[in-house]
């Protein structure tokens, strides 16, 4: 899943607001699409989603041949999601559990605050509305940390340095 170190992979992450040409060359390198991080708005998704779209055309691919993946990272991208009418190259709703943890003031081992499972149910949820995968950004990602995460409802689990558990 790496794809920020320039080599291609299945999902390249990129922030909101991401000029053109660095989008475009994001999606030269994805495979899958791209993995959208930390948006705030419903704005950013929408954007991203249409920048991409202008990429696809202009890296002459199939129209609608690279998907996006939402990674929230806090409380307003969180409330973005729930808000959400998704664009329809959405393939994935995501939680990075220690950037929320982080920008709620919590304990980054807080694993059963409140607030966190709140979030990760509606996310779950809000996954399940839209008939996606749901999955979670974790510190680590060992085969508990996967199990705990299948548990509550997360298809797949995202830990540094991008490994994916499935």
């Amino acid at each position: 899943m790496r794809g920020d170190d320039g080599l291609p992979a299945d999902l390249v992450r990129v922030p909101p607001g991401l000029g053109a040409a660095d989008l475009e060359a994001a999606a030269a390198r994805a495979r899958l699409g791209l993995l959208l991080t930390h948006p705030r708005t419903t704005d950013d998704i929408g954007r991203t989603a249409a920048a991409l779209a202008v990429a696809e055309a202009r890296l002459d691919r199939p129209e609608e041949s690279l998907g996006l993946a939402v990674l929230v990272g806090g409380a307003d991208g969180l409330a973005a999601v729930l808000r959400l009418a998704p664009p329809r190259r959405l393939i994935g709703l995501g939680l990075d559990t220690p950037a929320l943890l982080a920008a709620l003031g919590l304990d980054p081992d807080a694993d059963a605050a409140p607030p966190l499972v709140v979030a990760r149910g509606q996310v779950v949820l809000a996954a399940a509305a839209l008939g996606l995968p749901a999955f979670e950004r974790q510190r680590t990602a060992g085969p508990a940390d996967a199990e705990a995460a299948r548990a509550a409802g997360f298809t797949a689990v995202l830990a540094p340095p991008a490994v994916m558990v499935a």
